[in-house]
């Protein structure tokens, strides 16, 4: 079945800027779209590029990252991220780089990235970089800025993605995009279910997890 409308750039009347802090700055365009239709004020978030990082251990584990996130309320499980800064020469890889260092205290030999995407093509004007890290090499202790606060998980594949289907663990989306494509080109191994604590025990993980301390070396 095919459809006889052709999908078109729409045009922009005119733009301005409405809010920009450190963090975020919000462009409102008026802009005709594809169909003819004016639209006065359309909000578009402008973000630097982002970069996912999925840090596989010597044993097959993937180190995780558990920090509150304000928007949902919730204390959220995902990969280590952030966003590329002018230190990163806007190379996506110095900045997996760089948040892996700053996150896990770890080094990579290897990168791998495994999925491109937009985050919201709707409203963002941004990517996504997401790296698998392999042949990771411990260097120093983790150095969050100030005020963050993010405890470190281990878990093997299959648990991971036996626990994001089932709804046990809800993830960002484009950390879960990543984890699966991950998976598709061979970059996880399927290993048996354990998900394991790196630093203090919690009670917010699903019972099913079977979650015990260790460490991430």
């Amino acid at each position: 079945m095919s459809s006889s409308v052709t999908a078109t750039p729409w045009r922009i009347v005119s733009s301005r800027a409405t809010f920009k802090d450190q963090w975020i700055s919000i462009r409102t365009d008026e802009v005709v779209n594809g169909c003819g239709v004016l639209i006065p004020d359309y909000h578009v978030l402008e973000y630097p590029d982002w970069v996912n990082v999925i840090p596989v251990l010597a044993d097959g584990r993937v180190l995780l990252a558990r920090e509150y996130r304000h928007g949902v309320g919730q204390v959220v499980l995902g990969l280590i991220s952030g966003g590329l800064t002018v230190d990163d020469a806007n190379e996506p890889e110095i900045a997996a780089r760089r948040e892996l260092l700053e996150e896990t205290g770890h080094t990579a030999d290897q990168l791998q990235l495994a999925l491109t995407s937009f985050p919201n093509a709707a409203s963002h004007n941004n990517r996504v970089f997401s790296f698998v890290a392999q042949g990771l090499s411990f260097r120093t202790a983790p150095v969050f800025e100030v005020g963050e606060a993010v405890e470190l998980t281990a878990a093997t594949p299959k648990a991971l993605i036996e626990a994001i289907q089932s709804g046990q663990v809800v993830m960002q989306a484009m950390h879960v995009a990543a984890l699966y494509s991950a998976q598709c080109i061979g970059a996880l191994k399927p290993l048996e279910s354990t998900l394991k604590r790196v630093m203090e025990p919690s009670s917010q993980w699903p019972d099913a997890l079977q979650i015990s301390q260790s460490t991430a070396s």
